[in-house]
């Protein structure tokens, strides 16, 4: 994996988008953690699953397959 995902708490795990960052607080190098849920919280998928239900981060899975749970 080369790239973060994060798992929602309706257990889905969707791709962080990898684009260039819209905002200043989506820079992953300067802000970490936060800025993948800043993109997070942009991506179609996120916005999709918000439509059905309330749904939140529940991990933020890291690169090398670490799992954060604490942001």
């Amino acid at each position: 994996m080369k790239t973060y995902q994060v798992e929602l708490t309706n257990n889905h795990i969707i791709n962080v988008p990898a684009d260039k960052a819209r905002s200043n607080y989506e820079h992953i190098s300067i802000y970490g953690l936060g800025a993948v849920l800043e993109r997070v919280r942009r991506s179609r998928a996120f916005k999709t699953a918000n439509k059905t239900s309330d749904v939140f981060v529940r991990f933020i899975i890291c690169p090398n397959g670490d799992r954060v749970s604490q942001f």
